[in-house]
């Protein structure tokens, strides 16, 4: 399921359109607080998140939902400031797509982040890892700390490197290692 939360009406229905004549189930929100409420009832696969929303900033509720669903953000918007795109990237999104999107692309990148979470998916085989005191839920995709038992804050990035690390504790990895880890291709 891919959550879509845009607050102008027109472009919530064509795209919610253009993913459902792709095969995407869509629940769609018109505000954070509709998105927020979306999640208590079903974890997505995916959220594309509009900027400008009325209730709160975009990038934040992409926050909250990296921390309460763990799964990839897609950032939609015309703000091409570029500390705009890069706080937004920063604050764990997955993608930063600028409006008016070529419907295409925008599936492509869909498609890409979808892909990414199914290998990180694919590659948690082992659901319960530990080192030192920090102990990783894979399945959960939650954190912990010593013997606290509220999970630790952390976004999905985050999560995908912290667990790329306790996997390979004791080994160095490389600058490809992590960019494969973390986005699933080599970054030149």
């Amino acid at each position: 399921m891919i959550l879509l939360v845009e607050d102008d009406p027109g472009q919530r229905r064509a795209l919610a359109d253009i993913l459902g004549r792709r095969g995407y189930r869509v629940a769609a929100a018109a505000s954070a607080a509709e998105a927020l409420g979306m999640l208590d009832a079903e974890r997505p696969d995916l959220a594309m998140v509009d900027l400008g929303l009325p209730d709160l900033d975009g990038i934040e509720l992409s926050r909250h939902i990296g921390l309460r669903a763990g799964c990839p953000r897609i950032i939609l918007t015309a703000d091409d400031r570029g500390e705009r795109i890069v706080e937004g990237l920063d604050s764990g999104a997955d993608d930063y797509v600028l409006k008016p999107y070529d419907p295409d692309v925008l599936l492509a990148r869909v498609r890409a982040a979808l892909r990414r979470q199914s290998m990180v998916a694919t590659q948690d085989a082992e659901p319960m890892m530990t080192c030192g005191d920090v102990t990783v839920d894979t399945a959960a995709r939650t954190v912990f700390i010593g013997d606290d038992p509220t999970p630790a804050p952390i976004v999905a990035r985050q999560f995908d490197l912290l667990v790329a690390l306790v996997r390979n504790e004791g080994r160095v990895l490389t600058v490809a290692d992590l960019s494969r880890a973390l986005w699933g291709f080599d970054v030149p």
